[in-house]
């Protein structure tokens, strides 16, 4: 059904369409938006970074969804390379659906990714806000 070489060929086009420049944004986005949204809030600093990052996650992975596919399947047909693609002996369809699976791995991967480094920030912040409360604790009770 799946020709094995489309999947390989979109991950291919993904890295060369700067998927990795897209990816790394995204980590300096949600760094930048955690770590300053804990700094800034009157509640329970690691509740509001897991609560904005949740959000930020929730933002970019749509946005990196709709610029790669753009950029895997619409520019494809602009630059014309699917006239090339298309005279190997294989179906139509899995041209296409070699791209969507490609997509789907690098959104998943950059899912997961994402959603670790907002665990490790969160568990920071928390580390950093109980060693605060910590000697604070003890200075005012010397």
């Amino acid at each position: 059904m799946l020709s094995s070489p489309n999947i390989p060929t979109g991950l291919r086009l993904a890295l060369r369409a700067r998927f990795g420049w897209l990816t790394s944004c995204s980590l300096l986005m949600l760094f930048l938006t955690v770590l300053l949204s804990a700094q800034f809030s009157g509640r329970q600093p690691a509740t509001v970074a897991l609560d904005i990052g949740l959000s930020v996650i929730r933002l970019l992975l749509p946005l990196v969804l709709i610029l790669m596919v753009q950029e895997l399947v619409s520019r494809e047909f602009d630059r014309r390379y699917f006239l090339n693609t298309l005279t190997y002996p294989c179906p139509r369809h899995s041209l296409l659906l070699g791209r969507f699976i490609a997509i789907a791995t690098l959104i998943l991967g950059l899912l997961l990714l994402l959603a670790g480094a907002l665990a490790v920030l969160v568990w920071l912040i928390d580390q950093a806000t109980h060693k605060a409360h910590r000697s604070h604790w003890i200075i005012t009770t010397s």
